[in-house]
């Protein structure tokens, strides 16, 4: 997902089907706004935790 977030030109990535995050991390890990949604509540509990721990961690450098 960072590769083709990279390729975006937007600050603000919008992910309806959010799942386990994988989005919402990448995002963070490339400086971008992230509004994700999840109608499974498990899912959403799982991402939420990958995201705020992607957050805690910073915002890492990644060669492409």
């Amino acid at each position: 997902m960072r590769k083709i977030i990279a390729w975006t030109k937007g600050q603000l990535i919008i992910d309806p089907f959010m799942g386990s995050g994988t989005t919402g991390v990448a995002c963070i890990e490339l400086g971008r706004k992230f509004v994700g949604m999840e109608i499974n509540e498990k899912y959403f509990d799982i991402a939420c935790r990958r995201i705020e721990i992607a957050s805690a961690q910073g915002r890492l450098d990644f060669a492409n």
